[in-house]
């Protein structure tokens, strides 16, 4: 593990990260009609998740605002985004996030989304893992992952990639008309691999 020294700006993972089927970096402006293309597309089913895209703006103006906001909390060290794509067909496959940092808990939480077309072949897994070695590797010790109860293709995800389930909010959240609860996953940099 590389040491803990914030002043250094350390606990910031170093982009782009490469697998040999994943390209996760941070999104840029020449990113923005591919990403607001796959947003068009998954636009229902993101939001029927409870995912708040955008207001009255269109997909790409959008896309384009979150590029300068995902610049601007990464130099905050408030949060920031990856965009995953192919490598191989150079496609947008999906989104995964770094937020809730606490620096000095050296704690932080993923989320993550990928399009429906490219669901069920291993690219969130492949992706979460990517991103954990890294953070491990900059200084970060607890990760979570905080899933809808009734997400199980995002509880899979994190046991998949080591994450252990702590525990179940319940009825922590108003969405659709209900509460609904939480799974709260998390990994340790103690914990094997």
């Amino acid at each position: 593990m590389r040491p803990h020294t914030e002043a250094s700006g350390a606990l910031l993972p170093i982009t782009p990260l490469l697998s040999e089927r994943l390209h996760l970096r941070q999104p840029e402006k020449e990113d923005a009609s591919r990403l607001s293309a796959l947003l068009m597309r998954e636009r229902a089913r993101l939001e029927a998740a409870g995912m708040t895209l955008w207001g009255g703006q269109d997909a790409l103006a959008a896309v384009e605002s979150f590029i300068l906001t995902t610049a601007a909390n990464r130099a905050a060290k408030i949060g920031f985004e990856y965009a995953l794509f192919s490598s191989a067909e150079g496609n947008c496959v999906g989104s995964l996030s770094v937020q809730n940092i606490e620096l000095s808990g050296r704690r932080c939480e993923l989320g993550y989304w990928i399009g429906a077309s490219y669901e069920g072949q291993g690219f969130a897994t492949e992706a979460v893992l990517l991103l954990v070695s890294e953070l491990f590797q900059v200084g970060f010790f607890r990760i979570e992952i905080c899933a809808d109860s009734e997400n199980e293709a995002s509880q899979r995800v994190a046991e998949k990639a080591g994450f252990r389930l702590d525990g179940i909010l319940r009825g922590d959240t108003w969405r659709d008309g209900r509460f609904r609860s939480t799974a709260v996953w998390s990994r340790l940099a103690t914990d094997p691999s």
